[in-house]
């Protein structure tokens, strides 16, 4: 699996509209990446959402309810 840095998570963050994601959840990610927050997914996160971004599905998100960008992370689909 492909491993991005920070500046890529963001960078890819910043192709969804502010705001898009206002359903947020916290789980313990057992499965690695304990940083990152759970994505609670909605309609608005697709691959369409990550103009420039091929191949890759959403990972891990947190967005605050002020539309502000936290942390994301990317893993390849097999």
């Amino acid at each position: 699996m492909a491993e991005f840095t920070q500046e890529q998570h963001w960078e890819a963050l910043a192709s969804i509209a502010s705001g898009a994601v206002t359903k947020c959840q916290e789980r313990d990610d057992s499965t690695g990446g304990g940083i990152f927050k759970s994505l609670y997914r909605t309609g608005f996160i697709t691959g369409e959402n990550l103009s420039g971004i091929n191949h890759f599905s959403l990972y891990d998100i947190e967005l605050t309810t002020d539309g502000r960008k936290c942390l994301a992370a990317f893993s390849a689909d097999a």
